[in-house]
């Protein structure tokens, strides 16, 4: 399998369950890390979320976990080949035990969770792992996150839209605020399918967005699709 290149780095994807996807790429390219200076990526794969915000901000120190030691392997390898190495770090770690280990509080965490519940499973033990959220459940998540995060800092998570009453209870729950929102539409008349969400431990006003990834024609993307992911797809 060739690599996924990008303009300013490469995937390679042949030892990692999850292969590089549309939901990281919006995720990675949505999230504001201009100002971070320590940044978490929640279960990094290849590490693609990682090198983007790389990309955005070459001073931040980036560290990347995952439950998966193939993924780690992959991250590890893609990290080395890249120009963004030296601010990137991967550990082969569950959230959960890293949580309560690192003393390390972070500016912002990011993760592109496995989310499916009650579906068939694959298989492929790895990408049940990074498909489903046995070994994560959203309550996990967002209590480490709590726990991570600096008292200003930001969560970036991309999740299915059917999802959105679920996480903002448990924002709720746990005296965290969700900032912003963006809603993800396949095409213009289809509901969204997926949603970014900003969450912060500061109450500020919601900001509410829309994106639309193609118009009428496939492959015809919009023109804010194509603004957002213009810094790292290299068809735009």
């Amino acid at each position: 399998m060739k690599p996924f290149v990008f303009k300013q780095f490469e995937i390679a994807q042949d030892k990692c369950a999850m292969k590089v996807g549309t939901d990281a790429v919006l995720l990675g390219a949505w999230a504001n890390v201009h100002n971070a200076n320590t940044i978490l990526d929640i279960g990094t794969g290849t590490g693609i979320l990682a090198l983007m915000l790389a990309q955005k901000n070459t001073t931040a120190r980036i560290t990347a976990i995952d439950i998966d030691a193939g993924a780690v392997a992959q991250a590890q390898y893609n990290f080395e080949q890249s120009k963004f190495t030296a601010q990137l770090t991967v550990q082969h770690v569950t959230l959960q035990q890293y949580a309560q280990q690192c003393g390390t509080h972070y500016d912002v965490i990011i993760s592109n969770p496995p989310f499916f519940e009650n579906s068939s499973r694959a298989h492929d033990t790895a990408r049940n792992l990074a498909r489903h959220n046995d070994t994560l459940t959203l309550t996990e998540l967002i209590v480490a996150v709590n726990t991570l995060l600096t008292p200003n800092g930001m969560f970036y998570v991309v999740l299915p839209a059917a999802q959105e009453p679920i996480v903002a209870s448990l924002v709720t729950k746990h005296r965290m605020y969700i900032a912003k929102i963006m809603y993800i539409h396949t095409k213009e008349y289809k509901a969204p399918k997926r949603i970014l969400i900003a969450v912060s431990k500061r109450l500020q006003p919601l900001t509410e967005e829309h994106l639309i990834i193609e118009l009428d024609a496939r492959h015809q993307y919009s023109n804010e699709y194509k603004a957002l992911t213009s810094p790292y797809y290299v068809r735009f």
